[in-house]
């Protein structure tokens, strides 16, 4: 009885930080939305500097809550340049816990507040959160992979106008892989064999628009792609042989469910990726390699048995690149996200302290999703 009682206690583990995560928000809005008022006196320059600090601010108390707080232990295979340079970023999709660990690599390189996401279309109407997506340079596409093209670029050459760093995130398997879905596999499969491509097993035939549109409409401003894979394991596993298992949700990580997340990083010079016109032929070609890279990553590593482990990219050398103060110039991951969870829940606390700070994050609360939605239906 007293172990269901623990199991239980347990269950409930996230509730405490998904609250926290849920509760800030109306004061990131509050924040965001009144730097846009100030900024609309001032030189167009001067917005995404301080814009992506208030981002910035709230993504770093995302990192504690999910990294710092959960225990989860992060190791990298690969060498994460420790500069800020302007990227697009390719990585395999299977929960919604890969737009976090994004995060936890774009903290490590100070880049964190100039995060973008191509997501998908119905995020935009995401209560308070689609609006500020959408405002600080996020790009919006449905699952089928139609999109507007020219928002995409609008957006895309905006952002470079004003010189703003860019740290671009797309998926470009369009949906989450996940174990046991054959339709979905088979589907991707299907695709891969229609453009006479090699069927993948362990990712989904990644799509070329977004990315095509991408890379090709940031030319030169871009100076490399960034290819990560992402594992998670779950407590248990670590001694067994590897299963794959449905990746866990953000529930299930907060929970406590992961323990470790592996990260295989690569990063290619933006001169060596080609650009052609068109949708199809050399960047097709190079995106679907990368794809098969990961492809075969994943089959190496959830095929051999961890009582007998020979395998070059084993765990015990995976572990060995945990990412280190050195490696990343900056500090962990708790010193670096400390400050700015403290004054970011504390300013919580404090507008819910007294009558008037309570209808202003309540007014907010109802009044900015009303008006987040209206905005974000008819301008992203």
């Amino acid at each position: 009885m007293l172990l269901t009682a623990l199991a239980h206690l347990n269950n409930l583990r996230p509730i405490v930080p998904t609250a926290a995560l849920v509760a800030v928000s109306p004061t990131i809005f509050i924040v965001h939305s009144s730097w846009r008022l100030v900024s609309t006196v001032l030189p167009r320059n001067m917005f995404y500097p301080v814009e992506d600090a208030i981002w910035g601010w709230y993504q770093k108390f995302v990192v504690f809550v999910f990294e710092a707080c959960t225990g989860v232990e992060i190791i990298v295979k690969g060498d994460i340049p420790d500069k800020i340079e302007n990227v697009l970023m390719i990585c395999n999709h299977q929960t919604a816990m890969d737009w976090i660990v994004a995060d936890f690599i774009a903290l490590r390189q100070g880049m964190i507040g100039h995060m973008r996401f191509v997501f998908k279309n119905i995020l935009k109407y995401f209560p308070l959160y689609g609006y500020v997506w959408g405002v600080h340079g996020g790009i919006f596409v449905r699952r089928d992979g139609t999109y507007n093209a020219m928002k995409m670029k609008k957006t895309l050459k905006m952002l470079m106008d004003r010189k703003v760093p860019l740290y671009l995130v797309i998926y470009p398997e369009g949906t989450r892989f996940c174990p046991g879905k054959t339709s979905l596999l088979e589907k991707s499969r299907a695709y891969a064999s229609e453009n006479r491509l090699e069927p993948l097993n362990n990712v989904l035939t990644p799509r070329i628009k977004a990315f095509h549109c991408a890379i090709s409409t940031l030319g030169d401003y871009l100076d490399a792609v960034y290819d990560a894979t992402f594992i998670y394991e779950f407590k248990g596993e670590e001694s067994s042989e590897r299963i794959r298992h449905i990746a866990p949700s953000m529930w299930d990580f907060l929970a406590g469910k992961c323990s470790r997340v592996f990260i295989q990083f690569n990063r290619i010079p933006a001169s060596e990726v080609p650009v052609v016109d068109g949708m199809e032929g050399p960047t097709f070609q190079w995106l679907h390699m990368r794809f098969k890279l990961k492809d075969n990553l994943l089959k190496r590593y959830y095929s051999f048995d961890n009582n007998n482990i020979t395998d070059a990219d084993s765990k015990a050398e995976l572990k060995n690149r945990i990412l280190q103060v050195s490696d990343m110039g900056c500090v962990s991951p708790i010193g670096n996200t400390i400050a700015a969870s403290v004054s970011l829940v504390g300013l919580t606390l404090l507008l819910l302290s007294s009558h008037t700070g309570r209808m202003v994050y309540a007014t907010t609360a109802a009044a900015g999703t009303v008006f987040g939605l209206v905005y974000a239906h008819l301008m992203f």
